[in-house]
């Protein structure tokens, strides 16, 4: 690898846009894309990028794991735990855990009289990504016809009517 495609991986992992990436190493843009197409799928620069992401998600500690994690934070959060309310009041509680707090979108305090406000992240988001990691929620399940009599019959129904299929028009076996 020349120093020019080592300038083209280091410029691609700013924006993960090979073109842009050829260009401003100095590509010409007479057949720019085509050609940053091919660095990107050479094996040595696919590696080089690769290591390099690696090294970046490592020196954050981007970890499955922790994705995992503040995505749960964000599903399982509980306003109750954020908020006193009641017929007659309502009151921002102080957030002590970081555990509450990745799950904050956004804080307004109050100002002028006027109450303070709370935010959290999207839930229903957090919790469907988390349904389907976990399973729960795919591509699969979403296919799934909607009569449910098909999936409920009887095993030994569907296994006589295969049968029935298999023998021959003059009542012998194939």
């Amino acid at each position: 690898m020349n120093e020019r495609e080592r300038r083209f991986v280091a410029e691609y992992l700013i924006d993960l846009n090979a073109s842009a990436a050829a260009a401003r190493v100095g590509y010409g843009s007479r057949h720019r894309a085509q050609y940053a197409f091919r660095l990107v799928r050479r094996h040595d620069i696919a590696a080089a990028i690769a290591k390099a992401e690696a090294e970046r998600a490592e020196n954050r500690r981007v970890t499955g794991d922790r994705v995992l994690s503040e995505y749960a934070r964000i599903a399982f959060a509980d306003m109750r735990d954020f908020v006193d309310w009641g017929p007659d009041h309502f009151a921002l509680r102080a957030v002590h855990s970081d555990w509450q707090g990745g799950a904050l979108a956004h804080v307004q305090p109050p100002t002028n009289g006027k109450p303070g406000s709370i935010r959290l992240h999207d839930k229903h988001a957090a919790l469907e990504i988390l349904a389907r990691y976990t399973g729960l929620l795919g591509l699969n399940r979403a296919a799934q016809p909607t009569d449910h009599r098909q999936a409920n019959r009887d095993a030994r129904a569907i296994l006589l009517e295969r049968l029935k299929r298999l023998k021959k028009p003059d009542g012998s076996q194939s």
